[in-house]
């Protein structure tokens, strides 16, 4: 099973689309890192690039969880019907200094006009006793910055839900987030959170 996700990931990566792909960056800051309502560090800095070319993407993004840094690597075909939204793709999260150790998983989502799902069907690796997992969120955003949200793991993993604001702040977008989890493994925060897009290769 990972041996077919590493070789759609290269697959992707070397597809001739992508050679002639959009270029993009990003970099972003957060007074708190949580992820899925799991808190993972406190003032957390952040960059990522991506590749994006007919639908087809891919990209890896970094951040810091205080003494160690987390890898992400990504890759998938996205593809608008009108207000309907699809895609499919792989995500891997690694980190460095055993902080975690690493999660794989098949991603799904669709979304139409303002509301989105999204579905995980994953892996840890458990420092050596894996364990499969999988996760849900649905979510609804308004023009005016206003996102609501609610996530959870299947079984006994937890659940939350996310209240959102996104302004623009001098060329920067920034948001608030409050997460309220039910404290099994999701935890309550208020998030301020710093962050900038830019084009490389268009």
């Amino acid at each position: 099973m990972k041996l077919k996700k590493i070789i759609m990931v290269a697959s992707l990566v070397c597809s001739p689309s992508i050679l002639f792909a959009e270029v993009s960056g990003n970099a972003g800051y957060v007074s708190d890192y949580l992820y899925r309502g799991i808190y993972q560090s406190g003032s957390s800095a952040s960059a990522g690039i991506d590749f994006e070319e007919s639908g087809l993407y891919v990209g890896t993004w970094v951040a810091d969880v205080g003494k160690a840094l987390e890898f992400d690597l990504y890759g998938g075909y996205a593809v608008e019907l009108g207000d309907l939204g699809l895609s499919v793709g792989f995500t891997g999260y690694y980190y460095t200094q055993d902080w975690d150790d690493t999660y794989e998983e098949i991603n799904l989502g669709m979304s139409y006009g303002s509301f989105s799902f999204d579905y995980a069907d994953g892996e840890w690796d458990g420092f050596g006793t894996p364990a499969d997992y999988e996760f849900a969120s649905i979510g609804y955003s308004l023009d005016n910055g206003l996102g609501f949200a609610y996530g959870a793991f299947a079984g006994n993993g937890g659940d939350y839900v996310e209240i959102s604001y996104g302004f623009d702040l001098a060329g920067i977008d920034a948001f608030v987030a409050l997460t309220l989890g039910d404290d099994t493994n999701t935890h309550d925060a208020l998030v301020l959170g710093f962050g900038r897009g830019f084009t490389i290769v268009e």
